[in-house]
């Protein structure tokens, strides 16, 4: 996960706020809001499955919480002093919830770009004596309810990744009609949706879908040189994730942590690659289908177009023949 400005558009150059992931901090910056770069990074590492180990259930455990707010234990005054020293107090009263500026050494008022701690005593124009409830100065000793987040309408359908062979596209939608508000909750369920798309088998002769992603690196130096790259299918690695082995040497790498969506996950499978998981396929080509192939190995069959012939062979075999016992020979009905 990069800083904000360090390979992506967010950070200074866009002109916005300063975040949590700010390459350094200023008076501007906001240490408890993620940059829109963070969150594609954490909603992308989550999306594609590596964010299990989340699911766990913690053990129960009886915590007995306080019930004083830290600021009415620890006037801003106070906070100051554990931050810059016995001498320190707050200076600028009016940004305490979402800044608590504090006067230092040298008698110049400066802050760590923190808010004053929840329940510290705030003023406004229109609030006489309140008091900071996250980050926000509310009438004294309320707690307005936060806003729960509720899902926004669903994008089209993007591009099918393939032309043939069984692509994927993919529709996303926000957690923002309403975005959560005051500590209220975000959105359950699922932020992004994918369907099968383009399942017609690709013509004879057309080249492997992973060859293609390989031989795109042909022309991108690695390690300062050219390699011709094929695909690298031995074992140790991520079936979803681009190897490719550099052709005439004795070296594989991977150049991309993830496929692109309907690439298959090995060669002896129906099974495609969705956002770096292998995602199961049946027999019809559609992500989560079930439909298998019959006996007669015709997909969704029910086996009714063949008929089983069984029997005992005991004719002379041919020069280099072999004899199976008890033979079964399924041929068309």
């Amino acid at each position: 996960m990069n800083h904000d400005g360090m390979g992506n558009a967010c950070g200074p150059r866009s002109q916005e706020t300063a975040k949590l992931m700010a390459d350094h901090i200023t008076m501007k910056t906001n240490p408890f809001i993620w940059s829109a770069c963070s969150r594609d990074y954490i909603t992308s590492f989550l999306d594609s499955g590596m964010g299990s180990c989340l699911n766990n259930v913690p053990p129960k455990q009886e915590f007995v919480y306080p019930t004083t707010a830290p600021g009415q234990a620890y006037d801003a005054d106070e906070q100051c002093r554990f931050q810059y020293g016995v001498r320190s107090r707050q200076c600028k009263y009016a940004e305490v919830c979402s800044e608590l500026w504090c006067m230092s050494k040298s008698n110049r008022c400066i802050t760590s770009s923190i808010p004053a701690a929840e329940g510290t005593i705030c003023q406004t124009n229109t609030i006489e004596k309140g008091w900071c409830y996250k980050r926000v100065c509310v009438l004294y000793g309320t707690r307005p309810e936060g806003v729960n987040g509720g899902w926004g309408l669903w994008s089209p359908w993007e591009e099918c990744s393939r032309t043939c062979g069984g692509g994927v596209s993919s529709s996303i939608r926000h957690c923002d009609s309403p975005r959560p508000t005051i500590g209220g909750k975000y959105c359950l369920g699922e932020r992004k949706r994918f369907r099968s798309c383009n399942i017609d088998e690709c013509p004879a002769g057309s080249l492997d879908f992973r060859v293609i992603q390989c031989a795109d690196f042909d022309s991108v130096p690695f390690r300062g040189k050219f390699y011709t790259w094929k695909p690298y299918r031995g074992g140790g690695v991520k079936p979803c994730s681009l190897n490719c082995l550099a052709e005439g040497y004795n070296f594989y790498t991977e150049r991309a942590p993830a496929v692109v969506d309907g690439t298959p996950c090995r060669d002896d499978s129906l099974d495609v690659c969705v956002n770096g998981e292998c995602k199961h396929v049946g027999c019809d080509r559609v992500l989560g289908s079930d439909v298998r192939e019959d006996r007669c190995r015709i997909c969704g069959g029910d086996g009714s177009s063949c008929d089983s012939v069984e029997g005992l062979f005991n004719d002379s075999l041919p020069e280099g023949g072999f004899f199976t016992p008890n033979p079964q020979i399924l041929t068309p009905a």
